[in-house]
């Protein structure tokens, strides 16, 4: 298993999360309770987000050449 594969591993437990977490919020049966629950989907939110910067980052180099002959201002260029 290389390193893009174990981050790709935790993104999707982390989507999971995310999941529960706002699944858990439209059950609660209190405001402040759902409120918590939202904040912490928000931060595994946040983590995917997280995790999505480092998969590119460490995959970018099997695709990617730095050479000023290419443009890379679009964000997907490298795929």
């Amino acid at each position: 298993t290389n390193q893009a594969d174990l981050y790709r591993q935790a993104l999707e437990t982390e989507q999971k999360s995310a999941e529960l977490y706002g699944a858990q919020a439209g059950i609660s049966s209190s405001e402040a309770q759902k409120q918590l629950w939202l904040k912490i989907a928000a931060e595994e939110k946040r983590h995917e987000h997280i995790l999505e910067n480092i998969i590119e980052f460490v995959t970018k180099p099997e695709f990617w050449a730095e050479n000023a002959e290419f443009s890379h201002l679009e964000k997907d260029s490298y795929l």
